[in-house]
């Protein structure tokens, strides 16, 4: 293995709670910011995450993974060749404008996001299927939850990433099981609205049977790593009392950091870049948020204290501030 490559996973059962918008912008900031090298692994039939960063997954010229995992799932492969695998990995650009050097003409031109992906598209649906009509066992004689930890057990030992981030669809079947089994750690993005918080409980019983599980086969695995909010504004007062909500009721660390609501984040989508891209304030966001994942890995309880004094702190603060 060439490094201690960091894999985590992002899932939450509901949609619509910027899970893949989380996916990619940590990914750029983890790239661009702290100049690691990184993969975005598109799990999500819908192909989402690919289609944000300009992969046209219609193009028959395009290895989707629903391709590489159907085949593993089926047994037409006994394990993964990294010489396949890697056609399946796409450095994704997006178009700009930038002035041609020695002249003061403008020109077109395509830049790296700065990241990898491997992109999924709609088979992807059929593959899940597969998964969970095939029995207990993968080709190697292993429970189906090793899947996709075998393909990332591919990556890891023959490509030389510093993180390998994955998005999963928006529910807890078999692609989602199998991307918590794959990853050190798991976050959980969810949108200030009570329905997305109802499915965390539930999610975090998946993950600690997940983490258990690759314990027992001696894997290490951080379970829940903590809830992300997201689509998150000051300026409402119901996002503030959920807040709230989230921190003292439920077991799980919640992230200091918040990501903003903002009419840029559909723009940038609109116009085929990113959130961080072209909203200076969702950068910052995005990289403290990198910033307490680093953090957190590395020292997970010292982490969850400093989370609860800040908390702590900010819940003082407020209740000042309405006592005066």
């Amino acid at each position: 293995m060439a490094k201690n490559t960091r894999v985590i996973t992002l899932g939450n059962q509901k949609g619509g709670c910027a899970k893949t918008s989380d996916c990619l912008n940590i990914a750029y900031c983890l790239a661009n910011t702290k100049h690691y090298k990184t993969l975005l692994i598109d799990l999500d039939s819908q192909g989402s995450a690919s289609l944000n960063v300009g992969i046209n997954i219609a193009d028959e010229g395009v290895n989707t993974i629903d391709e590489l995992l159907g085949a593993y799932v089926k047994r037409e492969i006994e394990e993964f060749d990294w010489e396949d695998v890697k056609n399946f990995i796409y450095t994704p650009t997006y178009l700009t404008r930038r002035r041609a050097e020695g002249s003061t003409n403008w020109e077109s031109v395509n830049v790296p996001f700065g990241f990898d992906i491997m992109p999924s598209a709609l088979p992807l649906s059929l593959v899940e299927l597969q998964m969970a009509m095939a029995g207990s066992k993968t080709a190697s004689g292993k429970i189906y939850l090793y899947y996709i930890y075998d393909l990332v057990k591919c990556i890891k030992e023959n490509a030389d990433y510093d993180y390998i981030i994955i998005d999963t669809p928006p529910a807890l079947g078999a692609l989602t099981t199998c991307a918590m089994m794959a990853a050190e750690a798991i976050i959980v993005p969810s949108n200030l609205d009570i329905m997305s918080f109802r499915g965390i409980q539930s999610f975090k019983e998946s993950a600690d049977y997940i983490q258990e599980t690759a314990k027992a086969q001696g894997i290490e695995h951080r379970g829940i790593l903590g809830i992300l909010l997201s689509l998150y504004s000051e300026r409402r007062s119901v996002d503030k009392a959920l807040e709230e909500y989230v921190h003292e009721f439920y077991p799980t660390p919640t992230f200091q950091t918040q990501i903003r609501e903002s009419s840029d984040a559909k723009r940038a989508n609109a116009n085929g870049m990113l959130f961080a891209q072209i909203n200076k304030k969702a950068k910052a966001d995005f990289d403290k948020l990198v910033d307490e994942i680093e953090f957190a890995l590395k020292d997970p309880k010292a982490w969850e204290k400093k989370t609860q004094e800040l908390w702590e702190k900010i819940k003082a603060e407020r209740e000042g501030e309405v006592n005066e």
